[in-house]
């Protein structure tokens, strides 16, 4: 996920004593992180969408493939329980 790849890029930066573009790329993953929050949570779905339709509104169908979002840290904690529900429900 480009977020987290942002974020542990900004780690880097501030190891390497870059703090122009750690500050810059933590912007850009909390942009990205809003903006995924913002236009891809289903709420009927209880996930994120896959795709966005030709009017920019979330394809609202239940697929495994947002299932690595919970294991980025990039969604929200109550969003990465809800959706890891949905994909593994209790016995």
């Amino acid at each position: 996920m480009a977020e987290e790849a942002l974020r542990r890029g900004a780690d880097l930066a501030e190891r390497l004593g870059h703090s122009a573009h750690r500050d810059a790329w933590r912007a850009r993953a909390a942009s990205l992180r809003q903006r995924l929050e913002a236009n891809l949570w289903v709420e009927e779905t209880g996930s994120f969408a896959l795709a966005l339709d030709g009017r920019g509104r979330p394809c609202a169908i239940r697929t495994s493939n947002p299932a690595h979002l919970p294991f980025t840290g990039s969604i929200a904690l109550e969003r990465a329980r809800r959706s890891c529900t949905r994909l593994l429900p209790s016995q």
